[in-house]
């Protein structure tokens, strides 16, 4: 196309604002600017902010970020993953713009330390959307989506604690810990210094490939919400919205229509619905109603409620989908405990200590859920002891929001400032007890899934339908992610006792059925870093 002729097609490209936030991160005033034609190429304009950001060079030597990614839709058509270019990005004072190697999204952090608020202006994300196959005079919309992650730094660390059930230590002494001194292969077995674990192991190699919480990576702040997965749904095809979803969305009508739940109310609140009413084709508008008065997305609509009823092959999809990958079973140890010398029956804040009565939850099911008269000086998480009258999974992050001294035992965090990584909903990761999980590569979302709706990356657990953990999981054949070979949990859920709940337990690592929707499951993306 000639640039004179190009100049006059610029205004047919459609500019749609988005929000999209996930405890008080935001992005705002998505545009597309200066396109240039003559080499295929626009730029992605939009401001980005969230609270309670830090960066630092003391303990615990991190920061967070937003990992950043957008998608992308011509008139009409399905939504499709937008890749950046290498280089080429503006980023506004103080931060710092890292794109991911597979150009799948960026990495968005402070660029010096401090802490507080972010609220940075006028972001701009290089696109050379000619490389997707869209021509220069296309009529499209964009969309970008922000994930608050932190920072877990490369280092050496310990698994196990002496105590809890399951616990990895190093053979033959099941008092003892496992030093994971670099990403070698790990020799398993009842061998001298080799890893081994009271339970849920078997004798092998834990290969080089498999992530170990060695190197460094970067991990959702907070649990999958309600509102992210509510995203995720209403950029998908119908026939990926129906595999998805409980609920059977290919009709015209749904009498349970709280489509993760199969039900005609709130379950165990979960509010995620869509209308009884649906078109006959297209993607079902899906949204928020934890107050079931049939208005969606309001504040108190339980967006930021952490989102429980998914599967494992559910939460595989939305980490495809979304250009991250899941965590493995040593990475969970890492992200909690850092490079501190174990402590017995620990749980993510660092120390044994933790509540024993029932919260009380205040302004249910709004951005500002809180628990009132929080408990000082002791560590907090929900389990089966602390749960709220009548109430299940809590809202991300809200322990770090009600406490009184804003410690990390208070707040529940980990190390790094990861929050809820013990109680609210099993953590799914990728278990080291056998092939199945031991295949696992590391290999992140492309930001695409199957016309089915399944993930279908590479050695992630469960491809190709594979429920054995003995075999090992391969590239992708005939099935997506729809096995749960490889699968595990960790850090306990609202419903168990605390024998679950530490750090090092893995006593419920492979016990689950991962490929049925629960109320219990639930998880978070990692990502690692480059």
């Amino acid at each position: 196309m000639k640039f004179t002729a190009f100049s006059s097609f610029v205004l047919m490209f459609l500019f749609l604002s988005f929000i999209a936030r996930s405890n008080n991160i935001q992005v705002q005033n998505v545009s597309l600017e200066d396109q240039v034609a003559a080499e295929h190429y626009v730029f992605i304009e939009f401001d980005l902010s969230w609270d309670n950001s830090w960066r630092t060079t003391s303990v615990p030597d991190n920061w967070d970020a937003a990992w950043v990614f957008c998608k992308y839709r011509l008139a009409g058509g399905e939504w499709q993953h937008v890749y950046l270019h290498f280089e080429g990005h503006t980023a506004p004072a103080g931060a710092t713009i890292q794109v991911a190697g597979d150009t799948t999204g960026a990495f968005i952090y402070r660029g010096a330390n401090g802490s507080g608020t972010n609220a940075w202006y006028d972001i701009r994300l290089r696109w050379d959307y000619g490389y997707q196959g869209v021509n220069d005079d296309a009529t499209l919309e964009v969309k970008v989506f922000a994930i608050e992650m932190v920072y877990v730094t490369e280092g050496a660390f310990y698994l196990g604690d002496s105590t809890s059930s399951g616990r990895f230590y190093t053979y033959d002494n099941d008092k003892s810990f496992f030093h994971v001194t670099s990403e070698n292969a790990i020799p398993t077995g009842t061998m001298i210094d080799y890893l081994w674990a009271a339970s849920n192991i078997s004798s092998g190699t834990i290969t080089a490939p498999y992530p170990k919480g060695y190197g460094a990576f970067y991990v959702m702040k907070y649990e999958l919400s309600q509102e992210q997965y509510i995203e995720f749904l209403n950029c998908l095809t119908r026939v990926q919205q129906n595999t998805r979803t409980y609920v059977d969305i290919s009709g015209t009508s749904v009498t349970n229509y709280f489509v993760l739940t199969g039900q005609n109310h709130v379950n165990s609140r979960n509010g995620i619905r869509c209308d009884q009413t649906i078109p006959a084709s297209g993607p079902v508008e899906i949204y928020a109603d934890f107050n079931h008065n049939g208005v969606a997305n309001e504040s108190g609509d339980g967006q930021n409620i952490a989102c429980n009823w998914i599967s494992w092959p559910d939460l595989a999809a939305y980490l495809d989908w979304s250009g991250l990958r899941p965590m493995t079973d040593l990475e969970f140890e890492k992200a909690c405990r850092g490079p501190n010398h174990p402590v017995g029956g620990e749980y993510a804040w660092g120390n044994a200590l933790i509540h024993d009565a029932p919260y009380t939850l205040v302004n249910s099911g709004s951005p500002d859920e809180m628990i009132v008269s929080m408990p000082q000086n002791t560590g907090n998480g929900l389990y089966v002891s602390t749960r709220p009258s009548g109430d299940d999974v809590l809202r991300c992050g809200i322990f770090a929001a009600s406490s009184v001294n804003h410690t990390r035992m208070e707040s529940g965090a980990t190390y790094y400032g990861i929050m809820e990584m013990s109680g609210n909903t099993w953590e799914i990761c990728v278990n080291a007890y056998h092939n199945a999980g031991r295949s696992f590569t590391g290999l992140h979302g492309n930001g695409n899934l199957l016309p089915s709706g399944d993930a279908d990356v590479d050695y992630w657990p469960g491809i190709n339908n594979n429920s054995n953990e003995s075999t090992a999981n391969t590239i992708y054949q005939t099935a997506g992610v729809t096995g749960r070979g490889g699968v595990g949990s960790r850090g306990q859920n609202l419903f168990f006792s605390l024998s679950s709940l530490p750090v090092s337990s893995r006593g419920d690592l492979i016990s689950g059925t991962y490929t049925s929707r629960n109320s219990n499951f639930g998880g978070r993306g990692v990502r690692t870093a480059e």
